[in-house]
């Protein structure tokens, strides 16, 4: 990147914003409650974590975890009612425009935060207010953790909103879009966290488009963070504060966009580093107090005792990730749930890869001993992968996938499972985003067919001792299952709500993954620049041809992500160039 030369601007720049702030933003919201408003105040975000009772442990920051002190977990909303966990149950849509403004009314409520002012001019002369607004916010801010903790510097880092600011929408669109990119930020970092705690990102301008997180709060050490933002590609180096905030902080990027930190923390490899899963299934299981293979047998030996496990098996056609037979297994950990399933691939050997063949298992842990009325021996099935969905020490969802060696892999093998709705990417199951994506509203309620199809087979097919080993894994009632599935989810939905900072807004978990993964129109990719739609017209026309070129596909709004990620440092330099000729 490059330096500015031109500081004489910058400062002028700069003590505008300061002084004239005011007329960059709407007015402020007045002050009322909860319950009138249905949104947090403003006073409980914009603040310098008051609730916390001890000071932080005064240890500079290195590659071991540096504890923190337990944060005060933030009260518990409500519970949606079971109307609501319906709904949030039906597919994501995929336009994201129409799903945020779904049942959402902003005309008869102030504001939540500040709205930025979009300018009206066309003049390149008025660009990158957000960004160097960021710089401001962000020195001012750390005046205040410095003042309160110096040793906090370190873990400091920030996640912001600013890209959104010159979109071109009503003010209610604006409200409704913000308001959900920024729960589902809070939902999705508190899913990377190892820490026992829900700790929701805090607001440090009344715009709310900068928050603060200190990287604590997750379980995360600094050499982590920088790992993850290693390849960050919106660094902008035109502000001189910048150099000095990455020194106070020690860290090359100490901002970072919100929605891309979302996106590459749920990338396979990032994701299994954040949160420390093991590459072995028996050692993630060991690490989370389940007994797996220890539950079945013994539910087997005493099906009378204590419910350990709880299983369904699943025929082809009735899994929306698979065409082959499927079995999931419930069991308890010492966070809350274990979810495993065992998948197979094509039946080359179908008397191993079907529930109704071979209803018991896994081999080899499961012993194929059991006998039918002739004397024949059944063999236990044998996955050929599995997918598992586990309670994060905090109560949220975590994530794996491991292959038929139970070694842990990034990717599902699609033979085996996969996404029929990602058919840009041929169906292809990548942990974490895809499986975000899947869970969006939590656990998927499934439906067992062993224990019907065993109970109305003659004997001939199965003895007494296949059925009471189907007997003492699958319950005859039906609800059962359904209830376990349901008492999760609302543990889940529990969670959700602590990292809620718009309680009225509908919670999408995928929200964020997704606006990062579409294509660009013309007024996103201008909003990205801190310009308006007008204003990136306007510098295009002053572009070098072979950057207009590329620039072509914004007009049809299918301009690629990845494209942009390359051409936004150029862009940035040559239009900072432009705004001073």
């Amino acid at each position: 990147m490059f330096r500015c030369t031109h500081l004489r601007y910058l400062g002028a720049l700069i003590l505008l914003c300061q002084c004239s702030q005011e007329t960059h933003y709407n007015q402020r919201s007045p002050e009322s409650s909860i319950s009138e408003r249905k949104t947090i105040d403003n006073s409980n975000i914009i603040a310098q974590d008051e609730n916390k009772s001890q000071k932080k442990p005064k240890i500079h920051p290195s590659d071991e975890y540096t504890p923190k002190k337990e944060s005060i977990p933030s009260p518990s909303k409500k519970s949606p009612t079971q109307n609501k966990e319906e709904d949030i149950n039906e597919d994501i849509n995929e336009d994201i425009n129409e799903d945020i403004n779904e049942d959402i009314n902003e005309k008869d409520k102030p504001p939540p935060f500040l709205l930025f002012d979009r300018p009206t001019s066309s003049s390149i002369r008025d660009s990158f207010i957000p960004f160097f607004q960021e710089g401001l916010d962000v020195t001012q801010d750390l005046a205040k953790v410095q003042k309160e903790d110096p040793d906090d510097l370190y873990f400091i880092r920030y996640i912001s909103f600013s890209f959104l600011d010159y979109l071109d929408m009503t003010p209610s669109e604006f409200i409704a879009l913000k308001k959900t990119l920024i729960n589902s930020a809070s939902l999705t970092i508190n899913s990377l966290s190892k820490d026992r705690s829900v700790t929701r990102p805090t607001a440090i301008n009344p715009q709310m488009s900068i928050f603060r997180i200190d990287i604590r709060d997750y379980g995360w050490t600094q050499s982590e963070w920088d790992h993850l933002v290693q390849f960050y590609p919106y660094t902008q180096n035109f502000d001189d504060s910048f150099p000095i905030i990455k020194e106070q902080i020690e860290t090359e990027v100490p901002i970072v966009r919100a929605d891309w930190l979302a996106y590459e923390a749920t990338l396979p490899e990032v994701y299994y580093d954040l949160l420390d899963i093991p590459s072995d299934l028996e050692q993630l299981e060991e690490r989370i107090g389940v007994h797996r293979i220890e539950d079945i047998l013994r539910q087997i030996d005493n099906p009378r005792d204590h419910i350990r496990i709880q299983r369904a098996g699943i025929s082809p056609g009735n899994s929306k990730q698979t065409p082959h037979h499927r079995v999931v297994d419930r069991h308890r950990s010492n966070f809350g749930f274990f979810w495993i399933s065992y998948d197979f691939g094509p039946p080359e050997d179908q008397e191993i890869k079907s529930i109704f063949s071979s209803p018991i298992g896994p081999a080899p842990f499961v012993s194929d001993i059991t006998i039918n009325r002739d004397g024949d021996r059944i063999k236990a099935f044998k996955p050929d992968g599995h997918q598992v969905i586990f309670s994060l020490e905090n109560g949220l969802m975590g994530f794996a996938i491991y292959n038929e060696n139970e070694s842990r892999i990034d990717v599902a093998d699609t033979s085996v499972i996969f996404d029929p709705t990602n058919i840009k990417d041929e169906g292809i199951i990548h942990v974490g985003s895809s499986c975000f994506k899947c869970h969006f509203s939590g656990l998927t309620h499934v439906k067992d067919e062993i224990r019907d199809f065993i109970d109305q087979s003659t004997n001939e097919l199965f003895s007494d001792e296949i059925r009471s080993v189907i007997h003492a894994l699958s319950s005859s009632d039906h609800y059962l299952l359904d209830t376990i599935t349901h008492r999760d989810n609302e543990t889940l939905l529990k969670k959700f709500n602590e990292t809620l900072l718009f309680e009225d807004n509908p919670l999408v978990l995928a929200n964020i993954l997704q606006y990062y993964k579409k294509d660009l129109t013309l007024d996103m990719a201008a909003s990205e620049l801190n310009l308006t739609s007008n204003q990136l017209k306007k510098a295009i026309q002053y572009l070098p041809i072979d950057m207009r070129l590329k620039l072509l596909p914004l007009e049809q709004g299918k301009l690629p992500r990845q494209e942009f990620e390359r051409l936004f440092p150029h862009l940035i330099e040559e239009i900072f160039q432009i705004r001073f000729d």
